[in-house]
């Protein structure tokens, strides 16, 4: 009775994730465009910048969305895996805004501080503009936080919310150093940071995503592994022709050949491949494994097979 109770909360709570990620990109769209209409009343570069990292966080949320559907749409003939990888190209399509932003806004920072001239600042904006924005991602934040458990996509908008609440709060206390000390320059240091913050970001997010374009492994599988899954079968002669990539994030998969000692019937070669991918589940979580019997085949019988050029 507990695990069906559990099942059905599971259920009901995989349902409400493209609503609860539809009220948080409602919920960073608010906050963006309240935050710009302070910048150009303002003139605060850091309230500027911590809109533009609220528009980023939209648009990370809309990745998630659309994934989010787009995992529920059943595979085609055209389309054998489904439309899955279109998360990787809007991760690019991320990456690309976040890089961009941080560059706009650290040579904005930049010309204030060689301007001579001393920008003045309604700070009031700066305090009631991340109010605002502390508000809202608080609210984000809460709205996911069950499913971010359960939801690796919904883990990573997650996070950039909450990372982008640590923000806010950074630029409140420097909002209110200015109101009280009217030190003007802290507002381009801010933005500075904040853009450097970005740049960290989209790098990271830059490398994962190379790596899944390029379908780089995204695990430590040396050989030193593989021979030690074929000593457990004294049938298996050896395993070559090894692929492993990520489709998408999350989700690897491993592609490889398998030699038997002997000519056994298929469904004792079924049995043994179905052990080997429980050993590839359990121990290296790669969950999606096609595996080729061969038995006196003749090929390149290395693990890595080296592409040759005719």
């Amino acid at each position: 009775m507990h695990e069906n109770n559990h099942s059905h909360q599971t259920e009901h709570s995989k349902k409400n994730i493209g609503r609860n990620l539809v009220i948080t990109i409602v919920l960073n769209f608010g906050i963006t465009a309240f935050q710009l209409v302070g910048f150009f009343v303002s003139g605060s570069l850091s309230l500027l910048s911590d809109a533009l990292h609220n528009f980023t966080d939209v648009f990370a949320l809309v990745i998630s969305w659309v994934a989010d559907k787009v995992a529920k749409k059943e595979n085609t003939i055209k389309a054998t895996f489904g439309y899955k990888r279109s998360e990787v190209l809007a991760a690019f399509i991320n990456t690309v805004t976040l890089f961009v932003v941080a560059i706009y806004l650290i040579i904005e920072a930049v010309h204030r501080f060689i301007n001579l001239q001393v920008v003045e600042i309604d700070t009031i904006w700066i305090i009631w503009g991340t109010l605002v924005s502390i508000v809202g991602n608080f609210l984000s934040v809460l709205v996911l936080y069950s499913q971010s458990k359960e939801n690796i996509n919904v883990r990573a908008s997650f996070v950039h919310l909450l990372s982008d609440l640590y923000t806010s709060v950074a630029i409140l206390i420097g909002g209110l150093l200015m109101y009280f000390y009217q030190i003007f320059w802290l507002d381009a240091i801010l933005s500075i940071l904040i853009a450097v913050y970005l740049l960290v970001l989209s790098i990271k997010l830059f490398s994962k995503t190379l790596n899944i374009l390029m379908q780089f492994s995204p695990i430590d599988l040396s050989e030193k592994d593989i021979h030690s899954i074929v000593s457990r079968f004294s049938e298996i002669e050896n395993i070559h022709h090894l692929h492993v990539w990520e489709m998408t994030s999350g989700r690897t998969m491993l592609m490889a050949h398998m030699d038997f000692k002997q000519n056994i019937d298929l469904k004792q070669a079924n049995s043994t491949m179905i052990k080997v991918s429980q050993i590839l589940k359990e121990e290296f979580h790669i969950f999606e494994v096609t595996i080729q019997p061969e038995f006196g085949y003749i090929d390149d019988k290395s693990l890595i097979v080296k592409e040759r050029i005719q």
